[in-house]
């Protein structure tokens, strides 16, 4: 599949957002009022990274396989092996430091936690075995047990048809269970993290590339050079800033309904020169690294610049000197020569 302009930009205004809230550069503005901390907060979070690169990474991986399985040539033991080689090596690294630090006491020994973490189940972790340093794996565990589940479907059901249903019923019970979340808390830890609803940004970026498959002439034809979606999109993506504060925990499924659609929009306008607005050189080799940025940052900003006993590397602005260091090295060491390896799995 081409190369998508744009892309890369979202992949680093999302680990922006990321960066920012952990290292509290929000906090600077010393607003404590409610409207600040309960809505503005929400739209500008971590989280909100986090849920545009769900939304683009549900978006990639279905157009891919479909791409493929159109083309006759999908498999899903190169797609897994192909994903291993992306993934595992910023990783391998990262726990090795992390096991390091334990070893010699300088971190909590969370041995337990890692253990949850690298089988890719930090998103089910109890709280008593949470840790700062672990704490951003839990969505890369959401998306691994994405990675296991929704080829399986592609793979099996060759009529869009009935993907796009699939997709909607996830969607649904993860629109079902923040209600009943809302309405009657539970006393497990993290809720919204779990598979559902977390997974439902992944999959409105799913349904979106579907569609996008299935009808991709009327698709074009209605998006390109359209301004009046962009503004719509915009309009809804405030959400949290005006929606009754009871609906406020759905921000995170409008927010991926609101990508999904964006995606389709960066798609259609490929040729468009309006698409620069997006595709700015510096802002794409910072997307190109996000995922180790996203990785080692668990380790030197943990969740946030509070807490004590952190070590130097944990501290400002050591702490994301040593992150761009990690994540540039990764890229260009680990990688960048990893990706001729990947090509012969397509």
């Amino acid at each position: 599949m081409k190369y998508i302009r744009g892309f890369d930009n979202l992949r680093a205004y999302s680990i922006i957002l990321v960066l920012f809230s952990h290292l509290g550069l929000f906090n600077f503005f010393g607003i404590e009022n409610d409207y600040y901390q309960k809505r503005v907060m929400t739209l500008i979070s971590g989280d909100t990274g986090v849920q545009i690169f769900f939304t683009l990474s549900g978006f990639l991986i279905t157009l891919i396989l479909l791409f493929e399985r159109k083309e006759g040539r999908i498999s899903l033991k190169k797609f897994y092996i192909r994903r291993f080689l992306r993934l595992i090596p910023p990783l391998i690294l990262f726990y090795i430091f992390v096991l390091v630090l334990m070893n010699f006491g300088l971190i909590g020994s969370n041995y337990k936690g890692v253990l949850y973490s690298i089988f890719y189940v930090y998103n089910f972790v109890p709280q008593e075995i949470y840790s700062g340093e672990l704490a951003h794996t839990w969505s890369l565990s959401l998306e691994e047990q994405f990675y296991f589940s929704w080829p399986l479907f592609i793979y099996l059901f060759r009529k869009n048809k009935y993907l796009i249903s699939i997709a909607i019923l996830f969607v649904l019970f993860s629109f079902l269970l923040v209600y009943i979340y809302t309405v009657t808390p539970p006393e497990i830890f993290m809720p919204y993290r779990r598979f559902i609803p977390g997974i439902g940004p992944i999959m409105f970026g799913s349904l979106s590339a579907i569609i996008y498959d299935s009808k991709k002439i009327l698709i074009k034809e209605y998006f390109i050079e359209n301004y009046k979606i962009l503004s719509i999109l915009l309009l809804i993506f405030l959400y949290p800033l005006y929606c009754p504060i009871k609906l406020i925990n759905f921000t995170f499924l409008i927010h991926g309904c609101v990508m999904s659609i964006f995606l389709i929009w960066i798609l259609a306008n490929q040729k468009n020169d309006k698409i620069n607005l997006i595709d700015y050189r510096v802002l794409n080799y910072v997307g190109k690294i996000s995922y180790g940025i996203y990785v080692y940052q668990g380790l030197f900003l943990k969740t946030g610049p509070g807490g004590i006993n952190r070590l130097e590397i944990q501290k400002f602005p050591l702490n994301i000197l040593l992150v761009f260091f990690m994540a540039v090295w990764s890229y260009e060491i680990l990688e960048k020569p990893i990706i001729g390896v990947r090509k012969k799995f397509r």
